[in-house]
């Protein structure tokens, strides 16, 4: 009886205390499928975590990512520790041209938003789009489309 309870309790305690990141996602920790923007670019489809479980408090590229989705006015949807997509509002977003010259849409960054005040390429081309009769929208510090009129 004793070892079969301190078995219990080994078991329990580890369950508690695991630091690994492949622990982190347990079937009550998710919710629905999600489609959105993953760290690379394109589009991914997840299972959607509702609250984190066992994750490390390492900053990593997926959680920048996340960041960066929130900061250009997107709902970034968690899928594990450091992994998530972004998901783009259906209301409120404007179809452009970013620098690169790939179409895009964004979510315009709200008024009031403070951004550092350098000059970047990304404000060179929103000036240029500007000259060219286009509107410029800042979708975040820092980051522009061109929308043509």
């Amino acid at each position: 009886m004793k070892i079969s309870y301190l078995l219990f309790l080994v078991v329990f305690l580890l369950n508690f205390f695991i630091p690994n990141d492949a622990l982190a996602v347990k079937n009550e920790g998710l919710d629905s499928i999600v489609t959105g923007i993953d760290v690379n670019g394109n589009e991914s489809s997840c299972l959607r975590m509702v609250q984190p479980l066992y994750c490390s408090m390492e900053i990593q590229v997926g959680d920048l990512h996340g960041l960066d989705c929130r900061s250009r006015g997107f709902k970034a949807v968690q899928c594990g520790c450091h992994n998530f997509v972004c998901v783009e509002y259906e209301t409120d977003t404007v179809v452009g041209v970013d620098r690169q010259g790939m179409k895009r849409s964004c979510r315009p960054m709200k008024e009031g938003t403070s951004c550092t005040e350098i000059f970047t390429e990304d404000e060179a081309f929103a000036e240029r789009c500007q000259e060219k009769g286009g509107v410029a929208v800042a979708c975040g510090c820092h980051d522009y489309i061109c929308v043509k009129n």
